[in-house]
């Protein structure tokens, strides 16, 4: 076991890390949070999510100042709403991603930008007749708009798309389509779920947001712990941070781990910071 550091920032993703799989985060989670303020650890979600989609844990995650949103598209100040960060796909890359998901099938596309999800009604009957990511969904209808085509639908907004989601429960339809996306060389494919790939612009991830925090909060890698169940969580493993994977995450990720804590739906997370970080 990692010996004990003086960690000053905690660095979590959300989804199968600090909520367990009925989307709930545990009593004993919470409290291992406020107890890790009360010791002036300060902490940062870090997620696929919009902020919108993650505000119910402002409450239930200690001293939370900063989330890590959209895989790392953006970067936000909880306590004074700032933004200060925003990545999106360029223009010409998202016109023919956007043409491409409205035309591909059978899988799942989904978009985002403007802080909604954004997704075609065919997407949703594929996903629903599979009966699958219906808790995903729920938790995304505050900010969740169904429309005919992604393409229209941005054209006539003028909103950019920061990233996009594929999914496809079909054995290979999911790298099929991967390979044949446009502007591959423009882009970043990293895994969030099995069978499931955020493509987002080349320059961002969960890390990279993470380094720029970092710097302007003034702190090194070695004050920082840092959670995580999938590969979209790699690039947060930062050389210096203690890094602790719960023990539902990718293999992958697990074998970068200084610590590998119990599961989501054992607060691996919880018991990680008590044992490393709290006395």
């Amino acid at each position: 076991m990692p010996v004990k550091r003086d960690i000053r920032l905690l660095v979590s993703d959300i989804d199968n890390t600090i909520l367990r799989s009925d989307g709930t985060i545990a009593p004993e989670t919470t409290a291992t949070f406020e107890r890790a303020a009360r010791a002036g650890m300060r902490t940062v979600l870090a997620s696929s999510r919009t902020v919108d989609s993650a505000r119910f844990l402002l409450d239930k995650v200690g001293e939370l100042t900063h989330m890590i949103m959209l895989t790392g598209c953006v970067l936000t100040d909880v306590k004074t709403g700032e933004c200060l960060m925003h990545r999106s796909i360029d223009p010409d890359t998202a016109r023919e991603l956007l043409a491409y998901a409205d035309a591909a099938w059978p899988c799942y596309f989904e978009a985002c930008g403007g802080g909604r999800y954004v997704l075609a009604r065919k997407s949703l009957d594929y996903v629903r007749s599979r009966g699958i990511f219906s808790r995903y969904l729920e938790d995304l209808s505050a900010c969740l708009a169904v429309v005919d085509s992604l393409g229209e639908y941005f054209a006539a907004t003028g909103t950019p798309v920061d990233k996009m989601f594929l999914y496809s429960a079909e054995p290979g339809r999911q790298e099929l389509l991967a390979s044949a996306l446009p502007g591959r060389g423009r882009l970043r494919l990293v895994s969030p779920v099995p069978n499931g790939l955020d493509i987002l612009p080349r320059d961002v991830s969960k890390g990279a947001a993470l380094r720029v925090l970092l710097r302007r909060l003034g702190l090194r890698e070695e004050q920082v712990m840092v959670f995580g169940d999938s590969e979209n969580d790699a690039e947060m493993f930062l050389p210096g941070a203690l890094k602790v994977a719960v023990g539902n995450a990718y293999p992958s990720l697990k074998a970068r781990a200084d610590f590998v804590s119990r599961t989501n739906d054992e607060h691996g997370v919880a018991c990680a910071i008590d044992a490393l970080a709290l006395s």
